[in-house]
């Protein structure tokens, strides 16, 4: 994946280090996926696409390639500063899902795909 070399080089990591990274990343989307499927007993529905990025003011085209922007230089460093100046704080993968979950497991119930506390 040129996109890891890349994207390793402009952080100072090895290319294989963020590819582990990414594969750990959808391994924790897909456990705690399931997770959430074992306790609704049916399948998440899969976020929808993303309509443009926030970081650099651009809204994607229909059918964009949104991997063409994620790794360009501009967005990473547009990323990079927002979390610098405590604007964007990123979610590890799959937490979200996790709380769904262990919120239903404590009486809390879905409606409308939204979760509705106890």
């Amino acid at each position: 994946m040129p996109e890891c070399l890349g994207l390793g080089n402009g952080i100072g990591l090895q290319k294989r280090v963020v590819q582990v990274w990414f594969q750990n990343a959808r391994a924790k989307e897909k456990k705690a996926r399931l997770y959430l499927q074992q306790v609704t007993g049916v399948e998440p529905d899969m976020p929808p696409a993303p309509h443009g990025c926030r970081w650099c003011n651009m809204q994607y085209p229909e059918n964009f390639a949104i991997q063409e922007h994620i790794f360009q230089a501009s967005h990473l460093e547009n990323v990079k500063t927002a979390i610098e100046q405590g604007l964007y704080d990123p979610e590890s993968p799959g937490v979200s899902l996790t709380q769904q979950a262990e919120a239903l497991q404590n009486g809390g119930m879905m409606q409308h795909g939204h979760l509705t506390p106890p």
